[in-house]
């Protein structure tokens, strides 16, 4: 019988990461405790979000704060960032009006935000407490945006106010600047981890081996950009992918469907992988981290999250950096052939965040 007790999980649609690092913690609370209800509440593409979470998740779209609108993976649209934000305090009062309600109907007893700042306010609506899980904020992100944009002075001034109602922030590694939360306790990296070793993953994969293997991982938005040409590598080297928009020459293309057939998950790629190339965002960063897979990266200009992360991951594990002009012209050759000499040193840090955040959220949750 599924107890009375409901957490609502309100998660930003910006990318996959934020739904890629609740997902560890949703099935750590269902270990602890199978009968309570969890609902997520998101704008994020619903195969997406139902191919991570347990099967009896509540599941529905509601869109309660913008993240950054972009063009691809690579590239922001902050016009239209900010434009949407101002709408989005326009209908503050409705929103929060509407989704009380909701909350109400489904009887949630505590929310928790990755991170959507109005999250907070909703909580307080029905009076409920609320749990922030966050290695940065909108309100840290869109400071980096003022001098082009100074009108977003006006929305850094209401996140932080919905902010400060904040329960408990709980803070990852890999962390920005999180001080507009007024109370802050850290834990260890939530992650999504395989339990494969590297060889039985490259095995289930179906990847030679005689090859090495390079995932291409740009994420929930693609490369919209495109490629000049195919990637220039060695023949004993292949590119794998398993984005839409590179279903072209020079990849090894593998969708959804094909990744079920061989009974292995995303993260079970990252391990068998021997080097991934992306943009940093904490999702692959920190798979990379417990998967112990170097990373190859390229610039993420303008946005504040990649400066912090090119600096942090360094101190887990290998890392190189590639030029976008290299990148997208193909010209990966000489990038390869240099990390691959490279002497490979990875740090053991703590990787039950997902335990521990699913801890604090029970506690809370049972003396509410």
């Amino acid at each position: 019988m599924k107890s009375e007790k409901t957490i609502l999980f309100y998660l930003s649609g910006h990318g996959f990461g934020h739904i890629t690092r609740e997902s560890p913690v949703i099935y750590a609370l269902k270990r602890l405790h199978p009968d309570w209800r969890i609902a997520v509440r998101s704008p994020a593409a619903e195969w997406f979000i139902r191919d991570s979470l347990p099967p009896d998740t509540i599941i529905e779209g509601a869109e309660i704060d913008v993240g950054v609108r972009q063009r691809d993976s690579l590239n922001m649209d902050l016009e239209k960032t900010l434009q949407d934000y101002l709408s989005l305090i326009k209908n503050k009062s409705s929103i929060i009006e509407r989704e009380a309600q909701w909350c109400i109907n489904h009887k949630v007893k505590l929310i928790v935000a990755d991170i959507p700042p109005l999250a907070f306010d909703i909580a307080r609506a029905v009076s409920v407490p609320s749990i922030c899980i966050a290695n940065f904020s909108w309100d840290w992100i869109y400071g980096g945006f003022l001098a082009q944009y100074p009108d977003f002075a006006r929305v850094i001034a209401d996140i932080q106010s919905s902010h400060s109602l904040c329960t408990l922030c709980l803070t990852t590694p890999l962390t920005c600047d999180l001080t507009s939360f007024h109370r802050r306790q850290p834990i260890p990296l939530i992650c999504r981890q395989s339990q494969l070793t590297k060889e039985q993953a490259r095995r289930q994969a179906g990847f030679p081996r005689d090859k090495k293997v390079v995932l291409f991982s740009f994420g929930g938005f693609g490369l919209n950009s495109g490629f000049k040409k195919p990637p220039l590598i060695q023949p004993d080297t292949i590119i794998v992918s398993t984005q839409p928009d590179l279903h072209m020459d020079g990849f090894v293309y593998l969708a959804r469907a094909d990744i079920r057939k061989l009974n292995i998950e995303y993260w079970d790629l990252v391990r068998a992988a021997d080097v991934v190339i992306t943009k940093p965002g904490y999702g692959i960063v920190s798979e990379c981290i417990a998967n112990r897979t170097p990373i190859i990266y390229t610039e993420r200009e303008g946005f504040l999250e990649y400066e912090v992360l090119v600096e942090e991951m360094k101190n887990y594990l290998p890392t190189l950096h590639i030029p976008q002009r290299a990148l997208l012209s193909g010209d990966w050759k000489d990038y390869l052939e240099e990390f691959e000499g490279r002497e490979k040193n990875f740090k053991d840090i703590p990787l039950n965040g997902a335990e521990t955040a699913a801890g604090v959220i029970g506690e809370y949750l049972l003396g509410y």
